[in-house]
């Protein structure tokens, strides 16, 4: 037989029979619970007589989404006679109610006997299915679609990745122990998926805290009749914030010092060619410690968080994986309470070092210049203010400092980035066209444009969220986790975030932000998550080399650059500016907020290529 539909008659609901066994029968509404009459349309009488002692599959009597067990089959006329002897009872009941109140009202004896109508219990020897839940009809905001995370076809040459992918082989116990700690909770499955429409589903149906459990409400009944609302809710993920913290995780409070951390032992380990930052942040995982490195240690060793490599120990604590691959790269680490810090090697010995500037003189650059612009530029942004008294001295084109080698790094890497704007030999050995051959921000550009698309409904690890960006991205992101315990954020801190068809860039800012953090590029084509504090205020040195020469614009240019950031570039504080006419470089030390302004002006302006 045909689907068809009835009428329940106290709440007008339009109800679909697909089970000819239930004609004739006596049915709860789903929506009212009303007892209905399934009568068979005129033209299915002599279809249904026909079939009456067949056995057929039992279905369902729905409306829309909401399912009704159906009856067991049973002798006719019994059901027949069961039913007629409740409704004989329950008129000698309303009888003697009639009888005993004479003196009420029509309308108050309606409203008594128009109660919530309820359904009597069959015999003994009937077996009925557990009653359903009777659904609310509360208007739903449909799911988004599933985020697909889009790729950009051009990827720029500094970031592209390893030839030789990372292999790594753990004991099968390290293994399980990571599965189980990287699982995410699954979705419970308290509904048969195939009685629910998956448009109907969206994050209110998820508990809020943990995601374990689909909460108790029921989905909205809409009948075929039924008009959509003129003005429908928006769509959830316009409404939902970009990120919120789980509220029910508890940090505990006593943290284990790293050092206890560091002398876990294992069975065995073999990486092969992986990234430095990939492998710390394994030994991250396997001893629940944040390990953090800044971009300043990576480049005064000579290296990005690109650089591969490789161990095979066996029977060894985390402390000596750490420092076997760490010292061949000059680095070297340090424990602060709960943290892992790895540090340039060395990099507070004091030294005296003279620099040749004899290359660099001509014209339009003095030996007075040069010493001014390492004064203005250099000296603030790599020594913290009023900590030490940097000593330059000058003479014969030679410029002498004595200082520790931290502060001497960045010497040589602003003198060779001079040259290498003007398109002159470099003095020393250091990789600084690899390193920092141009900006940050000229290098990602192309990557951080491209849209994204991600949703982490459940409670994810920050370091979960974190992996997966860089897997996506193709750039590494390295964590100041120091800086992130200041905003009670840790590696295992669980968060959930979406962000939906924007750009990279704007996407972690939505996350990042309130959260109290922000993201800067460094050099060597990768990507910091820091504090917002540091992002804006702490001050970075970017070189730009122009498209053409500003000429008579120079002052005018200058002009409208010192007005761009939240601190100014001149006139407050140690942010400075200032210009090389010989080589078209435009020097700028300003915070990474800044930074990323001043970069998109020239771009807008044509002074740097996009």
């Amino acid at each position: 037989m045909e689907l068809f539909k009835i009428t329940c008659v106290t709440c007008n609901a339009e109800l679909s029979v697909r089970n000819r066994e239930i004609i004739g029968q006596i049915v709860a509404c789903p929506r009212c619970e009303s007892m209905v009459q399934v009568e068979a349309p005129a033209d299915a009488v002599a279809e249904a007589a026909a079939v009456e002692s067949e056995q057929v599959p039992v279905d369902d009597i729905t409306n829309d989404e909401i399912s009704v067990p159906p009856v067991p089959s049973m002798a006719k006329h019994r059901l027949v006679a069961w039913t007629l002897a409740c409704f004989a009872v329950g008129a000698v009941l309303g009888g003697a109610a009639l009888f005993l109140r004479g003196d009420s009202s029509e309308e108050e004896i309606a409203k008594e006997n128009l109660g919530p109508a309820r359904i009597v219990a069959p015999p003994k020897s009937v077996e009925v299915d557990a009653p359903i839940e009777v659904p609310v009809e509360v208007p739903q905001p449909s799911l988004p679609e599933e985020p697909v995370v889009e790729e950009d076809a051009v990827e720029p040459e500094q970031v592209v990745p390893q030839e030789i992918p990372p292999q790594i082989e753990i004991p099968s116990q390290i293994i399980d122990a990571k599965t189980q700690a990287d699982a995410r909770p699954p979705v419970a499955s308290r509904f048969d998926a195939l009685d629910l429409d998956p448009d109907t589903l969206d994050l209110a149906t998820l508990k809020s805290a943990s995601g374990e459990q689909m909460v108790e409400e029921p989905l909205a009944v809409a009948s075929d009749n039924e008009t959509p609302p003129k003005n429908p809710q928006p769509a959830l993920a316009s409404t939902l914030p970009a990120v919120r913290r789980d509220p029910d995780q508890k940090q505990d409070k006593t943290i284990a010092q790293a050092e206890k951390l560091l002398e876990q032992r294992f069975q065995a380990l073999t990486v092969k060619a992986m990234p430095i930052s990939d492998f710390l942040n394994l030994i991250s995982q396997l001893g629940g410690v944040p390990i953090s490195v800044s971009p300043r240690q990576l480049q005064m060793a000579g290296i990005t968080s690109r650089q591969s490599v490789s161990l095979d120990t066996k029977d060894f604590s985390l402390a000596e994986a750490l420092r076997r691959v760490l010292k061949p790269l000059h680095l070297e680490y340090t424990t602060v309470g709960p943290q892992v810090v790895v540090v340039r090697q060395g990099a507070a010995t004091v030294r005296t070092i003279d620099y040749s500037l004899e290359d660099l003189l001509n014209s339009t650059t003095r030996l007075e210049d040069l010493l001014g612009w390492v004064e203005q530029l250099v000296v603030p942004a790599a020594l913290p203010p009023l900590a030490q008294t940097v000593s330059l001295k000058t003479s014969a084109n030679t410029l002498s400092i004595e200082q520790a080698q931290q502060f001497q790094y960045q010497v040589l890497i602003f003198l060779e980035r001079l040259r290498l704007a003007r398109e002159i030999p470099l003095r020393s050995r250091f990789p600084v066209k690899r390193l920092a051959g141009s900006s940050p921000h000229a290098t990602l550009a192309a990557r951080l444009r491209a849209s994204t698309t991600f949703t982490f409904s459940h409670y994810t690890s920050v370091s979960e969220v974190v992996r997966y960006w860089q897997q996506e991205l193709g750039i590494p992101i390295l964590v100041d986790w120091p800086a992130l315990a200041t905003v009670s954020l840790w590696p295992n801190s669980r968060i959930a975030c979406a962000a939906e068809n924007k750009p990279w860039s704007e996407s972690l800012d939505q996350v990042l932000e309130p959260l109290g953090l922000g993201w800067r590029a460094v050099a060597g084509g990768a990507i910091e998550i820091t504090s917002a504090k540091k992002v804006q205020t702490e001050l970075q040195l970017e070189l730009y080399r122009l498209e053409q020469e500003l000429g008579d614009q120079a002052d005018r240019v200058l002009s409208e650059l010192r007005s761009i950031g939240e601190n100014g570039i001149a006139g407050k504080g140690p942010a400075s500016i200032a210009y090389d006419p010989a080589g078209k470089v435009l020097m700028v030390l300003q915070s990474a907020s800044a930074q990323r302004l001043v970069y998109q002006w020239l771009v807008d302006k044509k002074l740097a290529t996009d």
